[in-house]
């Protein structure tokens, strides 16, 4: 029935690859390998040659974010410090980063992010302006943002000692446990849900030691990979 149809996409075919292409979708990306496809499973190919509905190729991993963060801690003491943090979205990542900020703009998303990370470092201040870097060569769009951390630092007095901590906030929601396990119907969740989350700590001198560790949880629904290691006089 013609009813069960209700979107029309160009079927694009370039250089032996098939692309699905949806001129409705706004911000998309300027490349081929920018623009993120939906998988919509299957589409009815109009042409005379067509019999029947032709299943629908995308590649998850288009989608993906790259985050890296840097706290600078080579003045050590109770003092403030520097965190920066360069984040690298593609396809649909970097789709709804481009509407976002058409949207609501920098100054109001640098807001944003602004009282996010004041959840975790209370005292947090911009050293900069947000600042949004996109190409033309299929490299995604690029944030850049720079803050200055004021009492970073934790006083136990019981153990006599400063102590900070360090999170990866960007994946927090995709480990989430459901809180209903029992359940009548499936639990939606992001697809895909592709993020590569870094941590570098840099210190001051080299009076400082850590183990290394590793973690992975791979399973048929998620793969999962932690990684601590340390590297003089870098704790990455």
């Amino acid at each position: 029935t013609v009813d069960a149809f209700n979107h029309v996409l160009a079927k694009v075919k370039y250089r032996d690859e098939i692309f699905w292409l949806d001129p409705t979708r706004r911000y998309q990306g300027k490349t081929l390998s920018d623009i993120y496809q939906p998988n919509y499973h299957y589409a009815l190919v109009l042409d005379s040659e067509t019999k029947g509905l032709e299943k629908m190729k995308t590649n998850p991993d288009n989608t993906r974010s790259i985050i890296k963060e840097h706290f600078d801690l080579t003045k050590e003491g109770n003092s403030d410090v520097v965190f920066e943090i360069n984040t690298q979205s593609f396809g649909y990542d970097a789709e709804r980063l481009r509407y976002d900020i058409a949207d609501d703009g920098l100054n109001k998303i640098q807001n944003n992010y602004l009282q996010f990370y004041r959840g975790y470092y209370t005292e947090a201040e911009p050293l900069e302006k947000l600042r949004f870097i996109q190409t033309n060569r299929g490299e995604g769009v690029h944030l850049h943002e720079k803050y200055l951390l004021k009492k970073f630092w934790e006083s136990n007095p019981d153990k006599k000692r400063f102590e900070a901590s360090f999170y990866g906030n960007t994946i927090i929601d995709s480990l989430s446990k459901p809180k209903q396990i029992k359940r009548n119907a499936p639990y939606v969740t992001r697809y895909p849900d592709n993020i590569k989350h870094r941590v570098d700590v840099v210190f001051g001198s080299e009076n400082w030691a850590f183990n290394d560790e590793e973690t992975i949880e791979d399973n048929p629904f998620f793969f999962y990979k932690y990684v601590a290691k340390f590297d003089k006089p870098e704790f990455v």
